[in-house]
């Protein structure tokens, strides 16, 4: 079983359970009002619930790593890769046109992996103190 997160949107949120053989086996889309970093967790929680599973079920977790919503990027791949590294499962990002087809994203797991941290991908180039003092 894998965990899909999607927080590239301002105001949406988008988790799921996946299944290799079976695809998309329970889904999650919540209107927030750029709440990630509060509304993703219990989300996760209340899905995995409400399908009798525990985060030890989970073999792998796919994130969505931008572009998008700058915050919600990184409370999304945070979130990932701290599951990651607390279950010692692999994290898989995918660019956020990408996403359509989220068993792409498992694909690329393969046996035995473990975890390897997510990097968020964004549009533009963070602000550095560089650039901070230049203005």
């Amino acid at each position: 079983m894998f965990l899909f997160i999607n927080t590239a949107l301002n105001n949406k949120l988008t988790i799921a359970l996946v299944s290799h053989t079976l695809g998309i086996l329970d889904r999650t889309d919540s209107d927030i009002n750029q709440n990630h970093s509060e509304k993703l967790l219990p989300a996760v929680e209340e899905l995995l619930s409400k399908n009798k599973l525990i985060l030890k079920d989970l073999k792998g977790i796919g994130v969505v790593r931008g572009p998008g919503s700058f915050t919600g990027v990184r409370v999304g791949v945070a979130c990932a890769n701290a599951l990651g590294f607390a279950l010692n499962i692999p994290v898989g990002g995918v660019k956020y046109r990408e996403n359509l087809n989220i068993l792409n994203i498992f694909r690329q797991f393969k046996g035995g992996q473990k975890f390897k941290p997510v990097v968020p991908f964004y549009k533009y180039k963070p602000v550095s103190e560089v650039c901070l003092k230049s203005a």
